[in-house]
């Protein structure tokens, strides 16, 4: 699989009308970042746009522009996450999908448990026997 810089940086700049050719061309990096950026998580991506997960990890890891892309198309997924609950609380619609994908897309997001409690607490505290010898 050869890496195409020249795509990677018209996805960073945004470059409407090259991501347009390159999409049309079925570009296999153009098609990775799309699906990131559509909230797939990366080995779906890899699968969808046929790039092994291999690959992908070590295009990730040694070449910084698509490392940037790969971090851009995740925040552009966790924006639209976001965006899509929002809509949904306010339109009284099913949101919970979009919060369960923010919430592993973005460790910030995650559910935290809140306990509340009333009343006394006891602790039982278990201590061995232990004989002298």
């Amino acid at each position: 699989m050869k890496y195409n810089k020249q795509a990677v940086e018209a996805y960073l700049n945004n470059d409407i009308t090259k991501l347009e050719e390159y999409t049309k061309k079925k570009e296999p990096v153009i098609m990775l970042l799309g699906t990131i950026q559509d909230g797939h998580f990366y080995n779906h991506a890899c699968s969808i746009a046929r790039v092994s997960y291999t690959i992908f990890k070590s295009w990730k890891q040694r070449k910084k522009t698509f490392s940037a892309a790969v971090d851009l198309a995740d925040s552009k997924a966790i924006a639209t996450a976001k965006r899509k609950i929002e809509d949904l609380s306010d339109a009284k619609g099913d949101w919970r999908g979009w919060a369960y994908l923010l919430s592993v897309k973005d460790p910030r997001y995650k559910e935290k448990a809140v306990v509340e409690h009333e009343g006394e607490l006891v602790l039982h505290i278990y201590k061995p026997h232990v004989e002298n010898i």
